[in-house]
């Protein structure tokens, strides 16, 4: 571990300390995280499989992002409050962080009322982000996920600065109250020097067994994202359909691209049942050839109490010009 590592393990231990000692001064304080792992295996096919991860091997790896989060609220009367998001991520086959921020997954201090919604600032996920979570039955985890390729098109709006396809640093947002079922947030981030000031946004639904969903992130008329969900729980399955159009990126000017999702889910006493289809058909550039790719998924879930979950996922994907994948795994996860 680099000094680096240690000197942000030591801040945050010295955080804790201070909130305990200072917590008659606070609202509420949470931690929760997630412990996941399992055994991953992917053939050594070409084709965009996301979550696959290394092609041709079996690994011990974690299917979604093993994570450790601080919440804290203080209740500033009337109907107020302040409060801040602090997620930390680790790989825990290695109890390495996964990247060199050690709060790379969330990090901000956000200032709220009941009746108006609550403006935030920091490290954050995009609105749109919201949208495909809702319709990827597994929130882009496992090796039966829609991830970036067939949930948004492959599209990307951040900078190696960001290190993450869905956040961006630099951020100002806010985020309404439900009224009515829907609900809306606007995000704003500047790019300070490293990219594009981009712009994202949502607009969604929630009443019943009814969802809908509208998203945006970008930068500009050549570079964003539009997406478009909608969910009706029936009962016995909840089918999902999310619609994704991409233009540009700061890595990929001129690209072009859009994917559509079709995912089904089926509670059961016990868990859950998934399956799904994903496309993509996407130019590099507007010279380019057009590429088509196809993910075929299957997953379950079984729920050994209300935080521990046994789970088995696969994933099999098709591209134009490259060899087919195939990928699966099984593991259990864990939440506190």
């Amino acid at each position: 571990m680099t000094f680096l590592s240690r000197a942000s393990g030591s801040l945050l231990a010295l955080a804790l300390a201070c909130w305990a000692n200072s917590s008659a001064a606070q609202s509420s304080l949470t931690i929760s995280g997630v412990l996941d792992l399992g055994l991953s295996r992917s053939d050594s096919g070409s084709a965009q499989n996301p979550g696959a991860g290394t092609r041709g091997s079996t690994l011990l790896k974690q299917g979604s992002a093993s994570r450790l989060g601080i919440r804290g609220n203080e209740d500033l009367g009337g109907g107020l409050y302040a409060g801040f998001e602090l997620e930390h991520r680790f790989l825990a086959d290695t109890g390495e962080q996964d990247s060199d921020a050690f709060f790379q997954a969330v990090s901000v201090v956000k200032l709220g009322s009941l009746s108006w919604g609550e403006l935030y600032l920091g490290r954050k996920i995009v609105p749109a982000y919201s949208l495909s979570c809702e319709a990827d039955p597994t929130c882009w985890s496992y090796t039966s996920q829609l991830g970036r390729p067939y949930a948004w098109a492959n599209y990307s709006g951040s900078a190696a600065s960001d290190n993450s396809s869905v956040r961006r640093n630099n951020t100002v947002g806010y985020r309404s109250p439900t009224l009515a079922g829907w609900s809306s947030e606007i995000a704003y981030a500047y790019g300070e020097g490293e990219r594009k000031r981009s712009l994202g946004a949502n607009l969604e639904y929630r009443q019943g067994p009814v969802y809908l969903g509208l998203g945006y992130d970008g930068a500009d008329a050549k570079n964003r994202l539009l997406l478009a969900a909608v969910g009706y729980g029936f009962g016995m399955v909840r089918p999902l359909l999310l619609m994704a159009d991409a233009k540009g990126g700061p890595t990929t000017p001129g690209y072009r691209g859009q994917s559509a999702s079709l995912s089904f889910v089926f509670p059961t006493a016990w868990g859950r049942m998934f399956a799904g289809l994903g496309h993509l058909r996407s130019r590099a550039t507007p010279a380019d050839g057009e590429e088509r790719s196809t993910k075929l998924f299957l997953g379950g879930d079984y729920n050994l109490s209300r935080r521990t979950t046994l789970y088995v996922n696969f994933g099999s994907a098709r591209t134009t010009g490259l060899t087919s994948s195939n990928a699966y795994d099984a593991g259990i996860r864990h939440a506190f």
